[in-house]
């Protein structure tokens, strides 16, 4: 809980100074989510549903920092190009 909370302020204090736009912003909050999640998940060492060697939650949290880094970063270059056009 105080790591979603640190996360929220963390959040609050980029968007002001930064100004993101509000989709850029929410894949920042799932790639820095998808992080510590995939933090968590290699430090359990119980049996667990296993895929390719490793825990299901683990692909789960990966593909969340490959998806949201992804659309933080289309987000971005689409925000950067609809700016210079204006």
């Amino acid at each position: 809980m105080l790591w979603n909370l640190g996360l929220a302020a963390l959040l609050i204090l980029i968007e002001r100074r930064v100004r993101i736009r509000p989709w850029a912003l929410f894949a920042l909050y799932v790639c820095l989510y998808c992080v510590r999640r995939l933090w968590w998940e290699l430090s359990h060492v119980d049996p667990a549903q296993r895929i390719l060697g490793g825990r299901r939650d683990y692909w789960v949290a990966l593909v969340g920092i490959i998806a949201g880094g992804a659309v933080f970063v289309i987000t971005k270059r689409r925000g950067a190009s609809t700016a210079q056009a204006a």
